[in-house]
C-alpha cells in the first residue's frame, strides 16, 4: 500500500506543467484589468419584475402614484396573482403584510390587529364598492386585476370601515387589443389515507376580451369560470361556477361608459373538522384529550347530503369624464 501511494503521488508531482515567468508592466496590468472588467459586463444577467404597481386610487379615491401617497397603501399587481397558482381571493392573503383570513365568511379577515366580523361589507370591496355576490365563498381569482390594500384610518373615505383598513379588489375590465385565454386545471389528493384519483377536481375557465367595433369605441370582456373539485374528508365536494361579462362604451375622448355583470353559486359541503375526545384528566394548565381517539383525517361528521348553496348576483356601473386636471367618477353597484 505504500508503494502505491507513493506512485500516485510521484504521477501526480510529473503532471504539474512548468510555469514560465514573465515581467508585467503597470500598462500590462491596466490591459488585463480592462479585459476582465469587459468580461465581467459581458457576463451581467439583470432581472427585472415586481409584484407591486406603482399606482392606487383606493386610499385617496384618485389615481395618486403610491410613492406619493402620504397613507399605508399597497396595490398587489396581476402578475402576483398569476404567480401563486390560487383560485381563491383568499388564498393570497398570507403573502400580503399585514392580512389574514380569520373566520369562516368571506368578510373575516384580520388586518393589522383589527377584524372584521362576518357582516362588515366595507371590509372587502369591489372596485372601491362594497358588498360580495357571496358572503361565505370567496371570490375566484381568474376576474381580478389587481388587489389594492389600504391599511388605518384613510378607510373612514368609504364610510363605517373598521380601523385596520379595508381590501378594494380591482376587477378585469374590457381592453381594446384583443385577447382570449383558456386554462385546465387538474388535482388530486395523496397521502396514506388517501389514493391518487379517489378524490380529484377539475377546473375550466376562460378569459377573454377584445373590440366590438372597429374603432374601438365599444369593447367587451367575458371572464368566466367552473369547478367540480373534491377535498380530501369522506363527501366533500365544491361545485362553483363564475361568469362576469362586461362592456366599455367610450362615448368620446375624455368620457368612457363601464357596465359589469357578475353571477357566482358556490356549493359546497361543511367542514367542522374532528373532535378529540376528553380522557377524564386535565394538567395543571389545561384539559387533557386522547389525541389517539381522534378519527382518521378524512372522517366527516356531517350527512352526505349536508352542502351549502349560495347564489349572488350583482350589476355595476362605472362611468368616467376627464376634465383636463381633474376627472368626474360616478359609480354604482
Amino acid at each position: 500500500m505504500k508503494t502505491a501511494r507513493f506512485m500516485i503521488a510521484t504521477a501526480l508531482f510529473a503532471l504539474v506543467p512548468a510555469t514560465p515567468g514573465f515581467a508585467q508592466t503597470n500598462d500590462d496590468r491596466a490591459a488585463a484589468g480592462a479585459q476582465e472588467d469587459e468580461a465581467a459586463e459581458d457576463e451581467a444577467i439583470i432581472v427585472t419584475g415586481t409584484f407591486l404597481d406603482d399606482g392606487s386610487k383606493s386610499a385617496m379615491k384618485m389615481d395618486v402614484p403610491v410613492l406619493d401617497t402620504p397613507f399605508s397603501v399597497s396595490s398587489y399587481s396581476n402578475e402576483f396573482v398569476k404567480s401563486l397558482e390560487t383560485q381563491s381571493v383568499a388564498d393570497l392573503y398570507n403573502y400580503m403584510t399585514g392580512l389574514k383570513k380569520s373566520g369562516g365568511t368571506a368578510y373575516d379577515i384580520t388586518l393589522r390587529g383589527f377584524k372584521s366580523s362576518g357582516d362588515d361589507r366595507n371590509s372587502i370591496m369591489v372596485d372601491g364598492l362594497p358588498g360580495l355576490t357571496g358572503r361565505y365563498g370567496s371570490p375566484p381569482t381568474i376576474g381580478v386585476e389587481r388587489i389594492e390594500l389600504v391599511k388605518g384610518p384613510m378607510s373612514v373615505l368609504y364610510g363605517q370601515i373598521q380601523p385596520g383598513g379595508f381590501v378594494n379588489i380591482i376587477t378585469k375590465k374590457p381592453q381594446a387589443q384583443a385577447a382570449t385565454t383558456i386554462e385546465l386545471r387538474g388535482n388530486t389528493w395523496l397521502s396514506k389515507n388517501r389514493h391518487a384519483f379517489d378524490h380529484f377536481g377539475l377546473t375550466g375557465s376562460i378569459d377573454s376580451t377584445g373590440a366590438l367595433a372597429g374603432d374601438g369605441a365599444l369593447m367587451y370582456r367575458l371572464v368566466a369560470q367552473y369547478g367540480d373539485n373534491d377535498g380530501f374528508r369522506d363527501f366533500a365536494n365544491q361545485k362553483q361556477t363564475f361568469v362576469a361579462p362586461s362592456l366599455t362604451w367610450e362615448i368620446g375622448p375624455d368620457t368612457t361608459l363601464t357596465v359589469q355583470g357578475e353571477y357566482r353559486r358556490t356549493r359546497e359541503k361543511f367542514d367542522n373538522g374532528l373532535a378529540a375526545p376528553f380522557d377524564g384528566l386535565t394538567s395543571v394548565t389545561s384539559t387533557i384529550y386522547d389525541i389517539d381517539a381522534v378519527a382518521p383525517i378524512t372522517t366527516t361528521y356531517q350527512s352526505p347530503d349536508d352542502f351549502r348553496v349560495e347564489e349572488g348576483k350583482a350589476l355595476s356601473a362605472y362611468f368616467k369624464h376627464d376634465f383636463g386636471n381633474w376627472a368626474l367618477n360616478v359609480s354604482g353597484r
